[in-house]
């Protein structure tokens, strides 16, 4: 499918037909790409497991950001070549590769929840504060200021409780 023939609010990158919103929100997804701890709730019950409460976990103290192909100034090629030179040549090609061409459905996932990453003074509802980091070639490192993981916590938290056949700790 040529980028002609799709919406201005659409991309296919790698030329296989393979649709994906580029204005921020939620990847363009088939029906059967739904939340699977909502799939594992229709048959039983989700528990959130943590070793002391729920907001005594590590992602709460992540500061940083999460990288991903989200601008349509970015690709998942230049991603792809970033990251082992980040990494000082410690990644695995075919991680790398899998773990950047699914980064965007996996960072819009916490969005869809509540997440609220860092937004555009002047933007729309859609466009993010993408900080470029480390080895990055562009900007795309979505951020909650500098309570990334605090925030991320807090979205995925507030999405267990508020869904019934969900269970998590309290404070």
């Amino acid at each position: 499918m040529a980028d002609e023939q799709l919406g201005d609010d659409e991309r296919d990158d790698e030329g296989e037909g393979q649709k994906r919103r580029v204005d921020g929100e939620r990847p363009l997804a088939s029906p059967e790409d739904r939340d699977e701890a909502d799939d594992a709730a229709e048959g039983g019950t989700v528990t959130v497991l943590t070793k002391a409460s729920i907001t005594e976990a590590n992602t709460a103290y992540a500061q940083g950001g999460v990288a991903s192909v989200w601008s349509v100034d970015d690709s998942f090629e230049s991603h792809v070549e970033d990251t082992p030179r980040a990494g000082a040549g410690l990644c695995d090609r075919a991680a790398v590769e899998s773990i950047v061409h699914d980064g965007p459905a996996g960072v819009s996932e916490p969005i869809r929840l509540g997440t609220r990453f860092t937004r555009l003074e002047h933007g729309s509802e859609n466009e993010y504060d993408l900080g470029r980091e480390g080895g990055h070639s562009h900007r795309r490192v979505l951020n909650a200021q500098d309570l990334t993981g605090q925030e991320i916590m807090r979205a995925l938290t507030e999405a267990a409780r508020r869904n019934p056949r969900r269970e998590a700790p309290q404070e």
